[in-house]
């Protein structure tokens, strides 16, 4: 239970620093990121579980 824990801890962390939850930015990187946000939210809950 430890381990999942830290692995919510670091998703959380993934998901602060990708700044999902900013719907107001539309300009240069995040753009891109908006773009490319299921493949990256998969990632963050199913690839890395899995690693």
């Amino acid at each position: 239970m430890r381990d999942n824990s830290a692995l919510e801890k670091f998703q959380d962390l993934l998901r602060e620093i990708f700044q999902f939850s900013a719907s107001d930015l539309d300009f240069g990187i995040y753009r891109i990121l908006n773009y490319k946000r299921q493949q990256i939210e998969d990632f963050i809950n199913i690839k890395l579980r899995k690693k």
